[in-house]
């Protein structure tokens, strides 16, 4: 019987596992109490409902758990009533085995003074912090040569991260995408990097594109590769997978509880896939069944603030806008860009012969649309807009996703056109240039720096 290599990832024979499985196995990060309670729910665990937890994953053989992001202490007090140094020493007592990892976002404005940003990274190193992920949205290599140099002093860590906004519908194989991202990597392997995370928030990166670019970087690059990749368009399973036989170091994931739609692809189908491989995890598959089934029972009572709107797992609004974008458009992708543009509106509904009622559903909203039984005109729940409301909308800026107002280009009486950049909005650990829609003057702005806004919030008024 032959036995097929599938990139560096072999199938091991009966009587070799345990020799093989030592030599190359993918380290996993698990993010569920970080990135992916707050990827579902749009908050953050609370340090004592997730102690049980930690103290059971700590057993199972991860290489590391994400606990924190690194954005000003004052936020994360004002939203979760948490001291963030008092949670990475509290979660440290109960992980005593795994390495804890956090995310610092440099997000300041070119002419801001980034020692708050280094202030947060010194105390969370001094609080138990293992490894710092940093990356700047933007992929400005410069802006984050200070807090390189400052993990490097503490002889922490130090895992920079290329952001990846610049796809490649070509598998991966255009010259010009691979040559952007070797000398994304070579420059922050040069500034000291310990690991490089591809960091893909938006769901972007396709299997063998995945394949092909970790490939190429695996040649170039002697630093680990580290992947973390969302579900949002329902490709992240599968570009897991293909990046573990690419040779990828680690990948993040969640259980299964906190996994998919918005969040990260679920580490018990990968471990088990693995199992038996030279990649194997070691990741005790009994216990973690059995730690996953424990988290359900936890996330039963926030399964009411998971976005309902959309059940299927493949997100081909996200992709179709991928396919009409161009090249210059790409670098400046994010996942609420993109997301913002696949948004499918007035949509027919397809009815029923006999129906009595249909479903629609309008910006996430539900109604619940009669049919008059009379052969009359049908009527609905749905309220005709005003005429005035139309232009009204027109010239007004809103936030098209929750977020924070990081920066404001523009004040009161300036003259803007399409296109041109207002505001700056962080989401999802990216910054979002807010753009004008029309042409006019700013009449009026809503918001300041610092203030948190909710999906369609008013940021500014053009006429």
């Amino acid at each position: 019987m032959k036995i097929d290599d599938h990139g560096v990832l072999k199938i091991v024979e009966p009587g070799q596992q345990s020799k093989q499985q030592k030599k190359n196995p993918v380290k996993i990060q698990d993010v569920s109490l970080r990135d992916g309670h707050l990827s579902l729910f749009g908050i953050e665990a609370r340090t004592k409902n997730i102690l049980k937890q930690i103290s059971v994953m700590d057993t199972l053989g991860f290489y590391s758990i994400q606990v924190l992001a690194g954005f000003p202490p004052d936020m994360i007090q004002k939203y979760l009533d948490n001291d963030p140094w008092k949670k990475i020493q509290t979660v440290k007592k109960y992980a005593q085995k795994t390495l804890l990892s956090m995310i610092v976002s440099n997000r300041l404005p070119e002419d801001s003074d980034e020692d708050i940003s280094l202030k947060f990274i010194e105390r969370a190193i001094e609080s138990g912090i293992d490894i710092v992920r940093v990356l700047n949205p933007f992929n400005e290599d410069d802006r984050i040569k200070d807090a390189a140099a400052l993990i490097k002093k503490h002889k922490k860590h130090f895992q920079a991260t290329v952001v990846y906004n610049q796809p490649d519908r070509n598998n991966g194989l255009d010259p010009d995408h691979l040559a952007h991202y070797e000398t994304k990597c070579a420059a922050l392997a040069d500034m000291g990097a310990d690991s490089i995370c591809i960091l893909d928030a938006a769901g972007l990166l396709a299997p063998y594109e995945a394949y092909n670019l970790i490939r190429n970087l695996k040649d170039t690059i002697k630093q680990p590769l580290h992947l973390h990749t969302h579900f949002t368009s329902g490709l992240a399973d599968l570009t897991v997978l293909k990046a573990v036989e690419a040779g990828v170091d680690m990948v993040d994931t969640c259980l299964a509880p906190f996994a998919f739609r918005h969040s990260l692809p679920a580490v018990e189908p990968l471990a088990f896939s693995l199992a038996g491989t030279s990649r194997d995890t070691g990741i005790d598959l009994e216990s973690l069944l059995s730690v996953s089934q424990d988290m359900e029972e936890y996330t039963s009572s926030f399964k009411h603030l998971i976005d309902s709107s959309r059940t299927s797992s493949f997100n081909q609004g996200i992709l179709g806008s991928l396919l009409s974008s161009s090249t210059a458009e790409h670098h400046e992708l994010t996942a609420a860009t993109i997301a913002a543009k696949g948004v499918e509106r007035d949509v027919s509904p397809n009815i029923p012969q006999n129906a009595e009622s249909f479903n629609v559903f309008v910006d996430g909203e539900y109604f619940d649309v009669k049919i008059s039984k009379s052969g009359g005109p049908r009527k609905s729940r749905l309220k005709k807009k005003d005429s005035s409301d139309v232009i009204i909308r027109e010239r007004t800026l809103t936030s098209p996703l929750p977020g924070l107002i990081v920066e404001l280009k523009k004040k009161v009486g300036d003259y803007v056109t399409i296109g041109e950049s207002v505001a700056v909005l962080e989401a999802m650990k990216m910054l979002n240039r807010l753009e004008a829609k029309n042409t006019g003057t700013i009449k009026e702005i809503r918001v300041k720096e610092g203030d948190m806004v909710e999906k369609g919030d008013v940021i500014c008024v053009i006429e």
